[in-house]
């Protein structure tokens, strides 16, 4: 199985430890059947808790893995967190 140019994309983000600890934190929580998240969580819990949720056995996930990069892509976008390539870099 090969990555769209777009998962690849997502997966050489850095966030940083917080910000990936969050998103971690939402996804074993959704993976682990707790109720959707409120206001009071963040974009990247929430993020996490819909794909641990889609990673539950026997529910169909909600769009395909591009569709989800492209989501964290969005977010980091959002709060300024996603770097343009440096000269020299593909």
């Amino acid at each position: 199985m090969s990555l769209s140019a777009t998962t690849k994309e997502a997966l050489d983000l850095d966030l940083g430890p917080e910000i990936m600890a969050e998103m971690m934190e939402g996804y074993h929580d959704g993976r682990d059947g707790e109720p959707e998240p409120g206001n009071n969580r963040s974009d990247w819990y929430r993020h996490g808790w819909l794909n641990g949720r889609d990673d539950r056995p026997g529910v169909t996930p909600r769009q395909t893995a591009t569709e989800t990069a492209r989501d964290l892509l969005d977010l980091a976008d959002k709060y300024g967190l996603r770097r343009s390539p440096q000269a020299g870099e593909t």
